[in-house]
């Protein structure tokens, strides 16, 4: 099953992470953020610091660790980079780094 990666847990990471979870065709989330603490309280089901008083869906997996969260991907899985501008070039390297670097 495919897989989409949303890569930034701010407002505009977490609002594509939870229209994505609601897709039909079943397609996995991964929400990945810089903050372990962050990732904590979206695995809760909410993100108060960036979209206060929205319940995200259950399916949407989240993490803090760029390993486990790219643990089974597969380039033909998606990915979409939602951080900040200052922290782009980081994040990129860090894709461009992976055994397999999905699309």
């Amino acid at each position: 099953m495919k897989k989409i990666f949303i890569l930034g847990a701010g407002s505009w990471g977490t609002a594509i992470a939870i229209h994505a979870a609601k897709n039909p065709l079943g397609y996995l989330v991964h929400l990945w953020c810089r903050s372990e603490e962050l990732a904590q309280q979206i695995a809760q089901g909410f993100n108060h610091h960036y979209l206060p008083g929205v319940q995200l869906p259950r399916n949407i997996k989240v993490s803090a660790n760029w390993g486990q969260t790219f643990a089974n991907a597969t380039a033909d899985d998606l990915v979409i980079i939602a951080t900040p501008v200052s922290g782009l070039e980081s994040v990129v390297n860090q894709l461009l780094a992976l055994p397999v670097v999905p699309k």
